[in-house]
């Protein structure tokens, strides 16, 4: 059985695409892509999105307070 490690990090501008679809796969909607540039670009927004990668492919988020 191969092991393969799972890679977390706090999300970047980069990452819009995926949280985007990630968002919709869990609650069944998303906010559009600009929607979420300007929420990660904000110094002052509460939450935090981290995502989970495995072989560079992002299969999970969390969002922290």
């Amino acid at each position: 059985m191969t092991t393969k490690k799972i890679l977390t990090r706090i999300a970047t501008l980069d990452d819009l695409q995926d949280l985007a679809r990630l968002n919709a796969e869990f609650n069944g909607f998303s906010d559009l892509p600009e929607h979420l540039a300007k929420r990660l670009a904000d110094p002052f927004c509460v939450e935090q999105p981290l995502l989970a990668e495995i072989d560079g492919h992002v299969i999970g988020f969390a969002a922290l307070r």
